[in-house]
């Protein structure tokens, strides 16, 4: 794993764009899962890299590309605070590729969050199953939480506590604030390129720990290091002994 000092938005939006684009151009399917929050800017900056490589060859692009989610807020579709409308308020053109939203139809019951575990598990497992053939390259956008959590595992969370060889590659539970869903720890193996933005000086602690091996329920971030190909991108000027850690190991 890759620490990028002195990054900014650009820096991802190119790094994870080239990655995409590089499988795009070969005829091989992607699946790019992409954050919200602090990942918004870089995450609508590298989809519309994408597609706008893919003016003239839309219908082709629409076979080839698949865009969804590594977490989302649960409740009724299109609800303020989900991830997916915030994406969309920012322009995001689901019809420009294969989009797959977590909430769809949801009315924010609980029969509908097991309902949207249940449909998006099954999209990640097909997609899984593709991956370990070589059909299919999976990229992900990630940010890093001051607390650790990345995409919606949080420290100490149902979903934290899931062993990485779990079966289930998406899962949902109720948070302090939001109901979430989100992958699983085990999703992470599959990933084959991570791009992780950190854009707080708060999150410093977080990455610290990064350089320790950690249980996955104190210190989430650690499945980073499962990732095959993955890239800190720091907007934020690292101390020093951060720096002499140009990369670092499981």
């Amino acid at each position: 794993m890759k620490i990028v000092p002195n990054a900014n938005t650009e820096a991802v939006v190119s790094a994870l764009a080239a990655r995409v684009l590089a499988r795009l151009n070969r005829n091989m399917p992607v699946l790019l899962l992409v954050s919200g929050g602090s990942c918004e800017d870089a995450a609508i900056g590298a989809f519309s890299a994408i597609v706008g490589s893919f003016a003239n060859e839309r219908g082709r692009l629409k076979m080839l590309f698949n865009l969804g989610l590594v977490d989302e807020r649960f409740g009724k579709t299109g609800h303020q605070d989900s991830n997916w409308r915030q994406l969309l308020d920012k322009g995001l053109d689901p019809a420009r590729c294969n989009a797959m939203p977590m909430l769809v139809e949801s009315t924010g019951e609980k029969n509908d969050l097991d309902e949207a575990v249940s449909r998006y598990n099954a999209f990640l497992s097909l997609a899984v199953s593709k991956h370990d053939e070589g059909k299919l390259y999976i990229a992900c956008l990630l940010g890093l939480g001051d607390d650790g959590h990345v995409a919606g595992i949080l420290p100490e969370s149902p979903a934290s506590q899931m062993g990485e060889d779990d079966a289930r590659l998406v899962t949902g539970y109720r948070s302090a604030l939001f109901p979430r869903v989100t992958v699983t720890p085990a999703f992470f193996r599959s990933v084959d390129y991570a791009a992780v933005w950190v854009s707080s000086h708060t999150t410093i602690p977080s990455l610290d720990r990064l350089s320790e091996s950690l249980p996955i329920d104190r210190h989430p971030a650690q499945l980073v290091k499962k990732v095959a190909e993955a890239e800190i991108f720091a907007g934020i000027e690292l101390p020093e002994r951060i720096l002499k850690r140009a990369y670092i190991t499981a």
